[in-house]
């Protein structure tokens, strides 16, 4: 009665006899080997250095998001009725700018951030 049915088939068909059946260890450490994890970091530092090392001017949904995070807080939602476009990007991008300036670098480090901050729950 202490045995399911899955460890039944498994004794019956001799899948835990096999040499390894039982480990997952080895597979689980390469995932996690030192080289694996710094060379994953360094890919991930580099692509953010670029992307704010190369100085473009910003493209035009840049400039038309600064536009209206630009607005007061109550006319955001009037604007974004002609673009259809959610509200919570611009109230953040409203708050960013005024933190840290309506700059090229300034305005796409808020995507940056952001794009940075979700390999965290990714990995």
């Amino acid at each position: 009665m202490g045995v399911g049915v899955s460890g039944r088939r498994r004794a019956d068909s001799g899948v835990a006899d096999l040499p390894g059946a039982g480990r997952v260890s080895g597979a689980r450490a390469r995932h996690d080997s030192p080289v694996l994890i710094l060379g994953v970091t360094g890919i991930l530092v580099l692509g953010v250095v670029l992307r704010f090392v190369a100085q473009s001017d910003l493209w035009a949904d840049e400039v038309l998001s600064v536009n209206i995070a630009r607005l007061p807080l109550d006319q955001i939602p009037t604007a974004l009725r002609h673009d259809g476009a959610p509200p919570l990007y611009y109230y953040l991008l409203h708050a960013w700018m005024r933190l840290f300036g309506t700059g090229n670098a300034s305005v796409r480090s808020l995507s940056g951030v952001v794009g940075v901050a979700t390999f965290i729950p990714v990995w």
